[in-house]
């Protein structure tokens, strides 16, 4: 049996655990299918995974330099030095695939950087619609796609970094103090769609 003080002292104690649950946003990070990777995002491992690519593909290892290049630019999918890495080394390794992901990923991030409103939730939800579509492609990129999606989880990451977080629903998924950014972003979007068709063409 449980006494009374002690029910009591646990019944005032459960706000103070719901407080503790919502004060600060989730910052695990998501996982794209296809892609490995460890840890949340981060920026200062990212660099010290690049320093460490630089230093193996320097040093000869290019299987491992390779490596070390996607999982610096994975853990932080700004970090286009990481990126140009890769797609060079992997360019000469005769990985043509992977190659062009990572070439796709540097168009993408030079477009919209992922510390903007209008990337973070309205161009976010524009490249998952362009994913999805991508898939159903016979001749599509299978790394290109998991790469895309890793960008993807970022954005939400960097939006939920905000503060209040909705996570982003198929139609538009806009809270009232956001309307004047989302129209403002609204052409945008628009764009962006675009560029990702116009990419996709030139690309077959």
């Amino acid at each position: 049996m449980i006494s009374k003080r002690r029910l009591a002292a646990f019944l005032c104690a459960l706000p103070l655990i719901a407080l503790a649950a919502c004060a600060a946003p989730d910052k695990t990070r998501p996982t794209s299918a296809g892609v490995a990777v460890e840890g949340d995002f981060d920026e200062a491992r990212s660099e010290a995974l690049l320093a460490e690519a630089r230093a193996a593909q320097e040093a000869g290892r290019s299987d491992a330099a390779v490596d070390l290049y996607r999982q610096a630019a994975l853990s932080w999918p700004d970090n286009r030095d990481a990126w140009v890495g890769l797609r060079d080394l992997s360019g000469e390794q005769g990985m043509a695939e992977d190659a062009a992901a990572a070439e796709f990923m540097i168009g993408r991030i030079d477009l919209y950087p992922s510390d903007q409103f209008y990337v973070q939730r309205e161009v976010n939800r524009a490249l998952k619609i362009w994913a999805n579509e991508a898939e159903a492609a016979p001749d599509a990129n299978a790394t290109q796609i998991a790469y895309a999606r890793t960008l993807s989880d970022f954005y939400d990451w960097r939006y939920a970094m905000r503060g209040s977080y909705d996570a982003p629903r198929p139609f538009l998924n806009v809270r009232a103090k956001d309307l004047p950014a989302v129209i403002a972003s609204g052409g945008g979007v628009l764009f962006y769609l675009g560029t990702l068709a116009t990419e996709s063409a030139s690309g077959q």
